[in-house]
C-alpha cells in the first residue's frame, strides 16, 4: 500500500512538473528525485547553455530557466560536485537544449555504446543489483534493459538526429538503471512528426 501511494504521488508530482517551465525549485526537486538529497541541499552554480548564472540573483536565474519546459524532450540537466578549491561544498547544474547532430554521428554513437557494458542472461526479466548500464530511450520509448546493448549496436549513425546523455535521472520515473544515467536518442523525422500531431 505504501509503495502504491509513493508511486501515485510521484506520478501526480511528475505530471505537474512536466507541464510547466523549469525553475530553481523544480530543478532542485528533480535532483532530489534522482536520489541525491545531499547535493540538493548544497549551494549551486547554474550553467545554462554554457553561461554561468549567479544563484543569488534568483530573478534572472528563474527568468532564464523559464525559457525551458519540462515536456521538451531536448532539454537536459546534468549536475555534479565542483572539485575546485574555491568551489568546495558547491555543486554545478548544467542545463541546455540538445542541438541536432550534424557531424561526428559515428563517434557520438561509439561513445554512447561504451556506457552499455552489462551482459544479461538470455531470459532475465529482473534487474541486476549491480547494473552499470544507463536507461536507453529511442523516440520516447524506454528500451528494455536486456536488449538495450543490442539496439544500440543495430542503430545506423546516419539515422540519428539527436543524442542526449544525462548522468542521472529520477529512478521512480525511468527505473533502477536511471542511477547510471539516461541516453535519449531521436531518429530523423520523429520529433517533426510528433510536433505535427500536437
Amino acid at each position: 500500500m505504501k509503495t502504491t501511494l509513493t508511486i501515485l504521488f510521484f506520478l501526480f508530482h511528475s505530471t505537474y512538473l512536466f507541464s510547466q517551465s523549469l525553475s530553481v525549485k523544480s530543478v532542485e526537486d528533480w535532483i532530489k528525485n534522482c536520489g541525491d538529497t545531499a547535493i540538493a541541499h548544497q549551494s549551486k552554480l547554474f550553467v545554462i547553455d554554457g553561461i554561468p548564472f549567479d544563484p543569488l540573483n534568483s530573478k534572472a536565474l528563474n527568468d532564464e530557466l523559464s525559457r525551458y519546459a519540462w515536456d521538451d524532450p531536448l532539454v537536459y540537466i546534468n549536475y555534479g560536485k565542483v572539485n575546485a578549491f574555491h568551489g568546495h561544498g558547491r555543486c554545478f547544474v548544467s542545463i541546455g537544449k540538445a542541438k541536432k547532430l550534424r557531424r561526428q554521428r559515428k563517434k557520438s554513437l561509439r561513445t554512447i555504446n561504451k556506457y552499455f557494458q552489462d551482459n544479461y542472461p538470455l531470459r532475465i526479466h529482473h534487474m541486476l543489483i549491480n547494473a552499470k548500464d544507463p536507461v536507453l530511450m529511442i523516440n520516447d520509448k524506454i528500451i528494455h534493459f536486456n536488449i538495450a546493448k543490442q539496439r544500440i549496436a543495430q542503430l545506423k549513425a546516419r539515422k540519428i538526429e539527436y543524442l542526449i546523455y544525462q548522468k542521472k535521472a529520477p529512478q521512480a520515473y525511468y527505473g533502477q538503471n536511471a542511477k547510471n544515467g539516461l541516453v535519449k536518442i531521436y531518429l530523423k523525422g520523429y520529433l517533426q512528426k510528433k510536433e505535427q500531431i500536437r
